[in-house]
């Protein structure tokens, strides 16, 4: 699965999600906002795609023209600060949780994690301690259950589903934005 099919799939499953607007040329981006630029390809070309991350409305426009003339797609967001963002690993068994104050940046490029949760889908994981609040941890458990269940073809053909997401802080985020405190949303997912 490629980063396009992947930003597709987190819609179809109905999961909460960043609302990404395929950019077209000429398109109005809120000058209040801070935006993120994601490129994406068809097929198998999805190797160190170009983004840009928190970049002004103007940036966004230049970026985002100059990117469609190489990529297949190209995508804006309005960019969010995170309180706290991880992963979700889902295997045919359970999942693994994994988690780091702040921007995925921080676990993703820097290898930081403040917790690895695992849970099993055969159990009630009560007796698993984590330092995430409940809701979240409540939140994430169901997630992985509805995605294992409705992509369970791929977990019966061995394969891993990795997703990133974060809980958004909308102190940092400022009011103009869509995106609500403490939201819970989904912004990236790999079959592997």
């Amino acid at each position: 699965m490629n980063k396009y099919y992947g930003l597709l799939e987190i819609d179809a499953l109905g999961l909460p999600a960043i609302k990404w607007m395929d950019y077209q040329e000429g398109m109005k981006l809120n000058e209040n906002c801070l935006w993120t630029i994601r490129t994406a390809n068809n097929g198998n070309r999805d190797m160190y795609l170009p983004h840009k991350i928190g970049i002004s409305a103007d940036e966004a426009y230049v970026f985002a023209k100059k990117c469609k003339k190489y990529y297949d797609h190209v995508f804006a967001s309005e960019f969010f600060y995170a309180k706290i963002s991880g992963s979700l690993m889902i295997d045919l068994s359970g999942a693994v949780i994994e988690w780091v104050e702040g921007n995925s940046t921080e676990l993703t490029r820097h290898g930081k994690v403040n917790e690895t949760i695992r849970i099993f889908f055969d159990s009630n994981n009560d007796s698993v301690k984590t330092i995430l609040s409940n809701s979240v941890f409540e939140k994430l458990k169901e997630y992985a259950r509805v995605v294992a269940y409705k992509e369970k073809e791929y977990l019966f053909d061995n394969k891993l589903i990795i997703m990133e997401w974060s809980i958004i802080d909308s102190n940092k985020t400022h009011s103009y934005y869509s995106y609500k405190e403490g939201e819970l949303i989904f912004y990236d997912m790999r079959i592997i």
